[in-house]
């Protein structure tokens, strides 16, 4: 682990022993990746479509669309409006990103798809660009977002309030029992390959009940899907600043081996207090 305020670096090459790290546990057993002896590709990305009974969208390789078979019917279109107007997900070949991408949209078919709606409403209304504050935000969660999924209101409060120690330390048997992540930026999970101080998501809280974590993982997140959609549909995310929260990714307990000792948290460059509002 480096604890260095680096950038990450992507690895070059395909390898599996990323999903032996805890931040990929549901990566791990929702998506069998270790079969694998290079980058899944298009092919195998939508036979996981097929089996998951999702009927709107398809992985097509970047070369497919830059010079290839469907280069006429995406010749000038904008990333978002390829995926709005055609279906499809421009995805490279043999790339992080584009992966992990493409695993959250197996996850969270509805929702990635809303944002995709979002994107294009705000498009058709204020032009391509600039870009609005909308789109930024959208973006940012697309990117580094997270669902944080809890039943303890007084750990949610800790947490919002950047009583840092309280939520880390004080009430670590809380995380994965009742307290748990779920991970929506596909960015987030590419950056965890060569994690870094300073790697931050930005998360929605969602309480649930105590039957939610009877419900196997993939139900969870259908469950945590329609969930986000509803709440992207009510306009309650991206209209106004500030509603997604940051999360040192890395504070976690079990996420760095250093986070054990107390002290950990006392870096404020990561660990930031909350900010005075002026009245």
């Amino acid at each position: 682990m480096q604890h260095s305020p680096k950038r990450f670096k992507t690895p070059e090459n395909w390898y599996t022993d990323w999903l032996s790290q805890p931040y990929f546990v549901h990566v791990k057993t929702l998506f069998d990746l270790y079969g694998f002896g290079d980058f899944p590709t298009t092919k195998y990305l939508n036979q996981w479509i097929q089996e998951r009974g999702i009927t709107d969208i398809e992985f097509v390789c970047d070369e497919a669309i830059q010079g290839g078979q469907y280069a006429e019917q995406t010749a000038g279109l904008y990333y978002e409006e390829i995926i709005a107007r055609c279906n499809f997900v421009p995805t490279r070949k043999n790339n992080w990103h584009d992966l992990f991408n493409a695993l959250i949209w197996l996850l969270f078919p509805k929702s990635k798809k809303a944002l995709n709606q979002l994107h294009m409403a705000e498009i058709k209304e204020h032009g391509l660009n600039p870009r609005t504050a909308v789109r930024n935000r959208v973006t940012h969660f697309d990117e580094c977002g997270a669902v944080l999924v809890f039943a303890d209101e007084a750990h949610l409060e800790a947490l919002q309030g950047h009583r840092w120690v309280e939520a880390f330390v004080d009430c670590k048997n809380l995380w994965q029992q009742n307290t748990q992540l779920f991970m929506f930026g596909h960015a987030n999970y590419e950056m965890l390959l060569d994690p870094y101080l300073g790697l931050t998501g930005k998360y929605v809280a969602i309480k649930v009940e105590p039957e939610f974590y009877q419900l196997p993982l993939l139900q969870q997140y259908a469950w945590l899907d329609d969930k986000l959609l509803e709440l992207i549909e009510q306009g309650a995310l991206f209209e106004q600043k500030a509603v997604l929260k940051p999360l040192p990714l890395l504070g976690i307990p079990g996420w760095d081996a250093a986070n054990e000792d107390p002290e950990y948290y006392a870096n404020q460059d990561y660990f930031r207090p909350l900010r005075k509002t002026i009245k």
